[in-house]
C-alpha cells in the first residue's frame, strides 16, 4: 500500500504524502477494505480536494482493494519535522529553515 501512496505527489511541493509524513493513519483488513487519514501541511490547504482523488485513484490500483475511505483532517497537526531526511533538505531550500504551517 506505501508504493500506491508514494505516488500521490504534493503538486506544490512536489513531494509523496509519504515523504511528507502526511499519512495519519492506514488500515488494511483481509476483506480488502483500505481506511486511510492524512493530515494536511496546512489547514487552509487548496489542494484538499486533488489529494483525496489522487490517493483514491491509487489505492483502486492495488490488487484486491475493494473498499477505500480516505479521511483528509485538516485538524491533524503537521510539522517540516515529520518530512523524512531528503525530503526535509528539499523543503529547507523551498522555504527556509523557520517555515510555518500556520498552525
Amino acid at each position: 500500500m506505501s508504493a500506491a501512496l508514494e505516488r500521490v505527489v504534493d503538486p506544490e511541493l512536489d513531494l509523496n504524502v509519504v515523504e511528507l509524513g502526511l499519512i495519519h493513519e492506514l488500515r488494511v483488513d483481509s476483506t480488502g477494505s483500505v481506511h486511510v487519514v492524512l493530515a494536511l501541511t496546512t489547514p487552509e490547504c487548496p489542494l484538499v480536494g486533488v489529494l483525496g482523488e489522487q490517493v483514491m485513484g491509487e489505492v483502486k490500483k492495488t490488487a484486491g482493494v475493494r473498499r477505500i475511505e480516505v479521511k483528509l483532517d485538516p485538524g491533524l497537526e503537521w510539522d517540516p519535522a515529520q518530512l523524512n531526511p531528503e525530503a526535509r533538505e528539499k523543503f529547507r531550500r523551498m522555504f527556509g529553515d523557520d517555515a510555518s504551517t500556520r498552525r
